[in-house]
């Protein structure tokens, strides 16, 4: 479900256009599911700021549908800058957050949408939300039985005001935490 070209002019710089695997990190899949695939263009950059640490940014212009053939077709720009901190060989820090701006939202209908946005008697989105995001992962490799573990932190933030919430709650933010545990990457039965 892929359909994408990758051009990488410098060593530290990734453009993709087409339909491609998420390019945003999160240590988990609290605001992007797993098998979203985006549309549109990206723009990854890394590069190391020290022995220890590297840094990263992503760029996203991610085509949301496309209703006609004028330019007012729903898209949302995305950018995560981040760090990945090798605190020691065996642990590391990786921190990033992301700004969300979708644009041309309103007044339009997703026939997929999960229905947490306000729509009007027509059907049609009355927000475009913006929101900001963190997602923080603390990692071990500590060999044995359990040779790795994660703990692992998101936090989302969008600008809905709480004062447009129709059923009364203040219900503009969100939150995950957890742990995981096992081998970094899965080759072998038993991994």
């Amino acid at each position: 479900d892929y359909a994408y070209t990758r051009y990488r002019p410098i060593k530290f710089l990734n453009i993709t256009g087409g339909k491609f695997k998420n390019p945003l990190w999160q240590p988990r899949t609290f605001l992007w599911d797993s098998d979203i695939r985006p549309e549109g263009l990206a723009v990854g950059l890394s590069h190391k700021l020290g022995p220890q640490v590297e840094g990263f940014a992503t760029l996203g212009y991610f085509i949301l549908d496309e209703f006609g053939n004028d330019t007012a077709d729903p898209v949302m720009w995305a950018f995560q800058p981040g760090i990945k901190w090798n605190l020691t060989d065996n642990i590391y820090l990786k921190l990033a957050g992301a700004y969300y701006a979708p644009d041309n939202l309103t007044g339009n209908s997703f026939s997929y949408s999960a229905g947490t946005n306000s729509t009007d008697g027509a059907g049609n989105l009355v927000y475009g939300y913006h929101a900001l995001a963190g997602d923080m992962e603390l990692g071990f490799g500590v060999g044995g039985p359990i040779p790795f573990f994660a703990l692992l932190g998101q936090y989302v933030n969008s600008s809905a005001d709480d004062s447009m919430d129709l059923d009364g709650n203040e219900d503009n933010e969100g939150w995950l935490l957890g742990l995981k545990f096992g081998d970094p990457k899965v080759s072998n039965f038993g991994d």
